[in-house]
């Protein structure tokens, strides 16, 4: 079972000063807005910009606001790539003081 379930798995290999999405769950993140119904809520926050350094094999360091409360460390399957147009500014704050 573990051929076949490699076989769908990809390797993303990001750079630092790429682009991606984060996936949080805002059910599980205080900090986040909620909205009425967290079943149709975002699933997928930013872009963020990948900061500085890769941690490890699957961990990336994102460039997060300060007032994110979140920690600035995701495991690669929380990471999506960004496609479109490479943001001027940094994305609105989605997340509450």
């Amino acid at each position: 079972m573990k051929t076949y379930a490699n076989l769908k798995r990809v390797d993303h290999i990001s750079v630092v000063g790429e682009w991606v999405l984060l996936k949080l769950q805002p059910y599980r993140q205080s900090s986040l807005h909620c909205c009425v119904s967290q079943k149709l809520s975002k699933r997928y926050f930013g872009p963020f910009r990948i900061h500085r350094r890769r941690i490890g094999p699957v961990a990336y360091e994102l460039l997060l606001l300060e007032s994110s409360h979140i920690h600035h460390v995701f495991h690669v399957s929380l990471l999506r790539p960004y496609h479109g147009n490479d943001p001027t500014e940094p994305p609105t704050p989605m997340f509450t003081l």
